[in-house]
């Protein structure tokens, strides 16, 4: 009786073990732009510098997966939107998280998304206030495939 237990058990283990691996997830496949194919330009390099150092750029240019991950970052995942500021809003402040911002660096040219502590690995969108402006920084989450 127990050598048919073992048996018994040694399928049903296998046949889970089996059926785990040929599960097809596909939970860290990422969905990318067609413009993180082309290079950096000087100001996303001059971004990832201000940031990081230039020892830093090197790394993340021999990574491709690296280099994706940050040209998705400055290319796609943060937007800068005007929406009418309300004082009773609870939107936290972008200067919570980093460097206080005015209105006039507030431009895709000269924001450098780097320099703040946004939530990048976050499933859900997230927004910041530019002090009492009505500027919005929006982070969008990395889509999955």
């Amino acid at each position: 009786m127990t050598i048919y237990r073992i048996l018994f058990l040694t399928v049903v283990l296998f046949y889970f073990d089996a059926y785990s691996q040929t599960s097809n997830n596909n939970s860290w496949i990422f969905k990318f732009e067609k413009n993180i194919e082309k290079p950096f330009t000087q100001f996303e390099m001059d971004k990832i510098i201000d940031a990081y150092g230039a020892k830093k750029l090197q790394t993340i240019i021999s990574e491709k997966a690296l280099e994706k991950f940050y040209k998705n970052i400055l290319r796609n995942r943060v937007k800068i939107y005007t929406k009418k500021y309300y004082p009773e809003e609870n939107f936290p402040k972008i200067s919570s998280i980093g460097p206080s911002l005015n209105e006039n660096d507030i431009n895709s040219e000269k924001f450098n998304p780097l320099l703040y502590d946004f939530p990048f690995y976050s499933k859900k969108p997230h927004y910041y206030r530019v002090s009492q402006t009505d500027f919005l920084v929006v982070i969008n989450p990395q889509e999955l495939e």
